[in-house]
């Protein structure tokens, strides 16, 4: 069992390479390596951006809509798409931005806000994506060749969410897992190899997909994976078998769309606008099975659509339900600082941290702002403005100094490396 749980767990590992420099630490997926948002190794930042502006490496053109870059080696990977038409899964060259190959495919019909919406995920051997209209694709990493395809909706009986799919896929060891919450699965893995079904979780609740996606988490040693729907209702089910393990139904969000966010000692944080505010939980075992307790809730922050950061002993998150400001809060629910005590809202702009640093998006204008990650207060390093107009609300990624990030008509990445 120890043996079968580690390498199940060496998905994390595995995207960690070693460069000249040192560890260059990919970020394949959404939210990065360990999908928390996170790079804990910040040694090649610069430590201020007022004397160390950053530098433009490259601004490359891509349709209306939010979806993320993620970054393998030299290569960086987004899901553009040509609105009400087709998906467009790019690999662009992280030197110069240029186009390595594209793969697009049909995929009519949009939304409110259309454009693409979610973040494509590698193991360095095959590209996974999913498309807002539910498409789920695998093509090579080399030369973007359809290895296999499938789709999230049609394959699990699920409905359209009101504002198109916007999860994006999570790979282990040898799975491709989403969350369909349709009539046939709530959460479903895909072999990564040839697209065949592992394993289906049944969606006892008649849950309803929203806007989230799938995150791993280890409870006593077993890899685990907790999945929301719609409304806040979530749940943990087994990575091995997709067997349900907990449900947690004290959260209500009218419209959820910030991944669960994983704590250690078996808790879990969600937090959504509209007035839902946060909530911390823990699962525990009781008898042979799990339960779960809330441990606090309230409406210290409410971040509509960018994830909840944990770093070190405190939660970052961008509370645009309440005021548009960062805050910065201890891990029982306490607000340590708030950014709009300084004059700063940032709409519904997206977080990355790297080692001690904060970067923020401003949603309604792209400045782009470098803060300290730091219980202390609120501390400005630097802005740079380098995106523009409204609805600059899609995920950043960072790579060996590369800050990649978009606004509805560009994708530009920064060198954000000290001198």
């Amino acid at each position: 069992m120890l043996r079968g749980t580690l390498a199940r767990s060496l998905w994390i590992a595995a995207f960690l390479v070693l460069s000249a420099g040192g560890v260059w630490a990919d970020w394949p997926q959404f939210l990065g390596p360990h999908r928390n948002g996170v790079e804990e190794n910040g040694r090649l930042l610069a430590a201020e951006w007022w004397s160390n502006i950053p530098r433009v490496l490259w601004t490359v053109p891509v349709g209306p809509g939010f979806g993320g870059a993620a970054i393998y080696k030299s290569n960086v990977l987004i899901l553009d798409r040509k609105a009400g038409e087709q998906d467009i899964l790019r690999c662009l060259h992280v030197v110069d931005g240029n186009d390595l190959w594209q793969y697009a495919y049909d995929a009519p019909g949009d939304v409110q806000y259309p454009g693409s919406r979610s973040t494509p995920a590698t193991d360095g051997e095959t590209v996974y994506s999913v498309g807002s209209r539910g498409h789920l694709k695998a093509v090579t990493l080399t030369d973007g060749e359809l290895v296999w395809q499938g789709n999230v909706l049609a394959d699990w009986g699920a409905a359209m969410p009101e504002w198109g799919v916007a999860q994006s896929p999570l790979l282990l060891e040898d799975s491709v897992v989403v969350a369909p919450w349709g009539i046939d699965a709530a959460v479903a893995a895909y072999g990564k190899a040839s697209g065949e079904i592992l394993w289906a979780t049944p969606n006892s609740t008649e849950g309803q997909m929203a806007y989230q996606s799938v995150v791993p988490m280890t409870l006593d040693g077993r890899l685990t994976l907790v999945a929301s729907a719609a409304r806040g209702y979530t749940i943990g089910v087994d990575a091995a078998t997709g067997e349900q393990l907990w449900e947690f139904d004290s959260f209500e969000c009218s419209t959820h769309i910030p991944s669960p966010t994983i704590v250690d000692g078996g808790r879990i944080l969600l937090t959504g606008g509209y007035g839902a505010g946060t909530v911390m939980f823990r699962v525990f075992r009781q008898g042979n099975s799990y339960a779960t307790e809330t441990l606090w809730a309230n409406s210290n922050m409410g971040s509509q659509s960018g994830q909840a950061l944990i770093h070190g002993d405190h939660i970052y998150g961008n509370s645009y339900s309440t005021g548009g400001g960062i805050r910065c809060l201890s891990l029982d629910g306490e607000i340590v600082w708030d950014s709009t005590k300084e004059g700063r809202r940032f709409d519904l702009g997206n977080l990355l941290i790297v080692g001690d640093v904060l970067f923020a998006i401003n949603g309604r204008d792209g400045a782009l702002f470098m803060l300290a990650a730091s219980p202390r207060g609120y501390e400005g390093l630097g802005l740079v403005q380098v995106l523009s107009g409204n609805e600059v609300w899609g995920p950043l990624a960072y790579s060996d100094g590369h800050l990649i990030i978009r606004d509805q008509q560009n994708l530009v990445c920064l060198d954000v490396r000290a001198e």
